[in-house]
């Protein structure tokens, strides 16, 4: 099941959390990657499940649908190092869990420009 947008779903659904420091995140994950694992070009599809609390720290993250254990290994350690804008219901922050994200992104050369 994709999430929905919570917003539109329904008025008192809570707004889903959103990273605070989406280039963080990807630095955190590349420098989890092992350079010959995800040279320049590789394109990751990763699925994962995780709960965020309140303060929008995430205290769960399951990467089962993940098969390389080094990339699986990666992201877990940058999504629980990475800070969100916590989720909204009844106009104040709030926790949610299971919340099944997809991400999909291509490995940069750093050496190119940005």
């Amino acid at each position: 099941m994709e999430p929905l947008d919570a917003v539109r779903a329904h008025p008192d659904s809570p707004r889903g959390p959103e990273l605070r420091d989406p280039a963080g995140f990807f630095a955190a994950l590349r420098a989890g990657l092992p350079s010959e694992s995800a040279p320049a070009g590789t394109e990751w599809h990763l699925e994962f499940d995780i709960d965020v609390d309140a303060t929008g720290a995430v205290t769960r993250v399951v990467a089962n649908a993940v098969s390389d254990p080094v990339v699986r290994a990666a992201l877990i350690s940058a999504l629980m190092s990475a800070a969100f804008h916590p989720p909204w219901r009844d106009r104040a922050p709030a926790a949610v869990s299971g919340l099944h994200m997809k991400l999909s992104f291509r490995v940069r050369d750093p050496r190119a420009p940005t």
